[in-house]
């Protein structure tokens, strides 16, 4: 017999402990017939395996189902099912897919070889896939490289590159340089869906995960950080076995099918992205060029055409005899200053020059004094 104590209980400087000592302590009362350790350490990792870590999606589950009691149905024929919940999209609306979660290997490879599950005596069948996450590509925002590490841990974070122009600089977002990966080099920017050096990635981490047809995964047990033994992993081999045969082309196809569409996804948003890059091109060399023009018309207007009509208009007012025609052109006159003043604000990026304002001000002035 073996007797569990809880040093907690029996040492009351318990806090005062090393960080790493277990919290309890065991004693054997047959010190000549103790067990080894090791095998004790091993049959407590047995108990303390997790409760479950394979996952398998099911389809066509109908929304307004609620999946704990699918899951509860489905445990009396599949005791290994532990877990169900239903997946959301976004607005937290259900979709007809069902996540399971299996504890052990022990019927999962049986119902992946039938590729669905049949439930109300042999009356309804759901179909079953095993759980792959998506292939993601990190790029650090720092150094812009797909290395597998962010910009939190960049050990390259006193040397920024650009993710527009791929040069050595701080990072702006209005950057006027010419635009070059700094992966591949191409007119393009870092992280585009068309990098080769992007695509190259994705792809190797594709075959990694296709080499493995189910993903067997267990956090670190309770008393190492050591994984190997406490869940046992499926073998390639007893994965081809549980697969028919035939299936195996059929699956293929599927693969190829689906490479093939995120293929044309990848053009696709290249496409969009290159027209909305040519469009504010064309946007930022319309707007300079209409910049351009109004600061032209204006500086004619302020500098050439107002001086001449303001001597002009000095020479026909004082040329009129009648008091209501001289009023009469003081209004056409007037039109002329607001139209000045509009094309004066329209034109902000252009500063005022002294000259300019003198002349405003000599036409309002002309202006005033007539009226008077």
């Amino acid at each position: 017999k073996t007797v569990f104590e809880n040093s907690s209980l029996n040492n009351r400087h318990a806090r005062g402990q090393k960080r790493g000592v277990f919290p309890f302590r065991i004693t054997f009362k047959d010190q000549q017939n103790k067990p080894n350790e090791l095998l004790l350490i091993k049959d407590f990792n047995n108990q303390k395996r997790p409760r479950y870590h394979i996952q398998g999606f099911f389809f066509d589950v109908p929304p307004q189902w609620k999946a704990e009691d699918f899951g509860e149905e489905l445990k009396i024929q599949y005791p290994s099912i532990v877990k169900a919940g239903r997946l959301y999209i976004r607005g937290g609306r259900r979709i007809s897919k069902v996540r399971l979660d299996f504890s052990s290997n022990q019927h999962l490879p049986e119902i992946l070889k039938r590729k669905n599950i049949v439930l109300d005596d042999d009356n309804t069948s759901y179909r079953i896939e095993p759980y792959i996450p998506p292939t993601r590509v990190l790029r650090c925002y720092v150094c812009q490289e797909y290395g597998g590490h962010t910009a939190a841990n960049c050990s390259k974070k006193d040397n920024p590159i650009c993710f527009k122009c791929g040069q050595s600089h701080e990072y702006n977002p209005r950057c006027e340089s010419a635009v070059c990966c700094a992966n591949c080099q191409e007119p393009h920017m870092a992280g585009n869906p068309q990098c080769r050096v992007k695509i190259e990635q994705r792809q190797k981490l594709y075959d990694e995960r296709r080499a493995r047809s189910i993903a067997v995964t267990a956090p670190p047990n309770v008393w190492t950080n050591r994984t190997t033994g406490v869940v046992p992993a499926l073998s390639t081999a007893a994965t081809t076995s549980a697969v028919q045969s035939d299936s195996i082309p059929l699956l293929e196809k599927i693969n190829e099918q689906m490479t093939k569409c995120i293929e044309q996804q990848l053009r696709l948003e290249t496409k969009i992205e290159n027209k909305l890059c040519e469009l504010e091109i064309k946007i930022d060399q319309n707007c300079n060029e209409v910049q351009r023009e109004v600061r032209e018309v204006t500086f004619y207007v302020h500098h050439v055409l107002s001086p001449l009509v303001h001597e002009i208009a000095e020479y026909i007012y004082d040329s009129l005899d009648n008091s209501n025609e001289q009023k009469t052109f003081l209004n056409v006159l007037d039109n002329f200053v607001d139209f000045r003043k509009q094309l004066t604000t329209l034109s902000t990026l252009m500063p005022k020059s002294s000259k300019t304002i003198s002349n405003t001000r000599r036409s309002s002035m002309f202006t005033q004094q007539r009226m008077q």
